[in-house]
């Protein structure tokens, strides 16, 4: 090719402006039609995993770095203190669904009385206007009518005891049934927390950073280790501002990954970042890139994150990655 252009005769100066145009040439390309970054890395959907009831770890049934599945036991946290909660919360359940029925009958039995009342107050009150009419004839004394009016008085007393006793007991029952829907509920939590003295795994993963062991004592969100999980493997690559016009979603990117030396792996863009925070002390759940290192200050940088297009083998959350863009 050289031969045919004659690229040996030309002069020192074209030679110099032609590799200084190809070298322009080559990083207009590079800068317009190419978006690249090494500041990117693997990640992974993990899952911080803490304990949920307070006690002392009896056993343990994994190792760190082993591979588990959804649902396979990890520790057994002693169950005994929660074994006896569940049992006590049992026990108060059962008593407090005895006193239903008592309370059942206890109201049947009360409202037979206000019939009997009701029943017995109709018969004095029919004897009484019969009575205040013979009353009127002189055929019944007044010693006689006061006697009938003091029974329609004691019975009227009667039922309105009775009735008063039926809305009592019926609050009662009531009660009783909020108390035992309380109680069941009480039961379901002990429960809950005897179950949590098992831990299981969220999901399949390998187990990392498994630092515990048995006997030690737990409290409520001890940290366990971090289940590490082989779905939905990605790189988020921090982009800088000004190469985000030329990034879509969608876009196919080619990646090199730190921990798999000479190989390249196809992904595409998922999403891009929205906003990001301006400061490390933030308050609002922004990720914060740093833009400075030592005493060099970078264009802020916003994650894009890439999903590969088939995962390779052997990735490792956290790694290093690098990616190239082409824009056609």
């Amino acid at each position: 090719m050289t031969k045919l252009l004659g690229f040996k005769r030309w002069p020192r100066v074209v030679k110099v402006l032609s590799v200084l145009l190809v070298c322009a040439l080559l990083y207009w390309i590079v800068q317009n039609r190419v978006v690249y970054t090494e500041d990117a890395y693997v990640k992974v959907d993990s899952i911080p995993v803490a304990s949920q009831v307070e006690g002392r770890v009896i056993a343990i049934y994994v190792r760190n770095n082993d591979v588990v599945k959804a649902g396979e036991p990890l520790l057994k946290i002693d169950p005994t203190p929660f074994v006896l909660a569940r049992d006590i919360a049992a026990g108060n359940l059962a008593n407090a669904q005895k006193t239903l029925p008592i309370l059942t009958a206890q109201i049947q039995a009360s409202e037979a009385d206000i019939a009997s009342n009701q029943a017995q107050l109709t018969f004095l009150l029919t004897t009484q206007r019969r009575d205040q009419s013979l009353f009127r004839a002189g055929v019944v004394s007044k010693q006689d009518l006061d006697n009938i009016d003091s029974q329609v008085l004691v019975s009227e007393a009667a039922l309105t005891r009775s009735r008063a006793m039926v809305l009592t007991l019926q609050k009662t029952y009531q009660r009783q049934l909020t108390n035992i829907g309380l109680m069941n509920s009480q039961l379901g939590l002990a429960q809950y927390n005897l179950d949590q003295t098992t831990v299981v795994a969220g999901a399949a993963g390998v187990i990392t950073s498994f630092d515990t062991y048995v006997g030690a004592y737990l409290k409520v969100g001890d940290p366990l280790f971090t289940l590490v999980s082989n779905q939905n493997w990605r790189v988020v690559a921090n982009i800088k501002e000004y190469d985000l016009p030329d990034v879509r979603v969608g876009q196919k990117v080619w990646i090199y990954v730190g921990s798999s030396p000479m190989h390249l792996y196809r992904g595409t863009v998922h999403s891009i970042a929205r906003g990001v925070a301006r400061s490390a002390a933030a308050t609002r759940p922004l990720e914060y890139v740093d833009p400075t290192v030592d005493w060099i200050r970078y264009d802020y940088r916003f994650p894009v994150t890439i999903y590969f297009d088939h995962s390779p083998a052997h990735l490792y959350m956290g790694a290093d990655a690098r990616i190239w863009i082409f824009n056609p």
